[in-house]
């Protein structure tokens, strides 16, 4: 792990890496061994284990992902004593809860052992529930999740971090997940909806909505997972990428520097393009796919400074549009029609 992390960290001096302990579907054996060291005499070493497994591989913290059933009466007890642990030295702790539970051993004072709460707010159907067909991470849920957390739980929204799913439920004979970037591999256009027949998953347009609503009401935002997200030749249309600049749309350091032409989108459909300087004769613009197909030549005159463009005929999807000047460069800035 540590050559990862510390690469990680030299590209991106700000980033804090937790390591997450457990996890959803740990075996039943799995469990019995935690059980046994979060009790006793094994507590204080297990908790000394974790803080060595944190410091030799260059860590910041650690997130608890124990959930449900395993969720026991050690709990409270052991977090409160790996919690004073990992802030002596200097780390955060974390932990995953479901949208809208509290677990019966837990009370506000071990709440309050979390520098944040990851709030699972997804699967609210799935192969546990196959006759209950839906969307399994609404909006709506995601409203109704912060405000258990804030108001029944009363934690501080700077503590409550916003979780959404890269990834769906099919509901077929059997109930299959389909992750993010399986969905965009099949078809571009599906990145754009909730949900293909049975399956139903977080569109581009409700990631987006849903990190508006956390920039409002929570401390954050978490992806589970990121491995499911669109990758590679579909980078375009990820997940991350959209919560990155719905977060930080107010960031001028994030915000694309085109010396020759700024575009808005008054609306879904309507390009408006300004021209900071002008251009030389025979320029043009080029609006094309992602992967350079669905072209549109925009010639300009000379003395042209904004220009209008109607995407209504285009699917939804990502777009380059390029500036081409004889000479020159290409300049180019990317569009996603929703």
């Amino acid at each position: 792990f540590r050559n990862i992390v510390t690469r990680s960290k030299e590209k991106n001096p700000d980033l804090k890496v937790l390591v997450s302990l457990a996890g959803g579907g740990i075996s039943s054996q799995v469990f019995a061994n935690w059980k046994r060291n979060m009790t006793g005499d094994r507590k204080s070493d297990f908790i000394h284990q974790i803080i060595l497994f944190i410091r030799n591989n260059n860590f910041d913290g650690v997130d608890v992902d124990l959930e449900w059933s395993n969720v026991t009466k050690e709990y409270p007890g052991f977090v409160a004593e790996l919690s004073d642990s990992v802030r002596h030295h200097g780390y955060e702790i974390s932990a995953a809860f479901p949208a809208m539970k509290l677990y019966s051993v837990i009370d506000k004072a071990c709440l309050q052992n979390f520098d944040y709460i990851n709030i699972m707010a997804y699967d609210n159907s799935g192969p546990w529930q196959p006759k209950v067909v839906r969307q399994h991470s609404s909006y709506e849920l995601a409203e109704n999740s912060i405000d258990f957390w804030s108001e029944i739980c009363q934690l501080p929204k700077e503590k409550i971090i916003l979780g959404m799913p890269c990834y769906g439920w099919e509901f077929g004979k059997s109930v299959r997940s389909k992750t993010f970037s399986s969905l965009v591999d099949k078809n571009k256009e599906l990145a754009f909806l909730d949900n293909t027949g049975k399956t139903y998953y977080n569109s581009i347009p409700t990631i987006i909505e849903k990190t508006k609503l956390a920039k409002e009401r929570c401390g954050g935002v978490m992806l589970w997972e990121i491995g499911q997200d669109a990758m590679g030749e579909q980078g375009d249309y990820s997940l991350l990428h959209f919560v990155y600049c719905t977060a930080l749309t107010e960031n001028e350091n994030f915000l694309p520097k085109i010396r020759k032409f700024t575009v808005e989108q008054n609306d879904e459909s309507l390009l408006s393009i300004r021209l900071q300087d002008r251009v030389a004769p025979g320029s043009y613009f080029v609006l094309h796919d992602i992967v350079g197909s669905a072209n549109k030549k925009i010639d300009l005159c000379h003395n042209d400074c904004d220009i209008s463009f109607n995407l209504s005929t285009y699917p939804r999807g990502v777009y380059v549009l390029s500036l081409v000047e004889p000479g020159l460069n290409p300049r180019s800035q990317r569009i996603t029609k929703l």
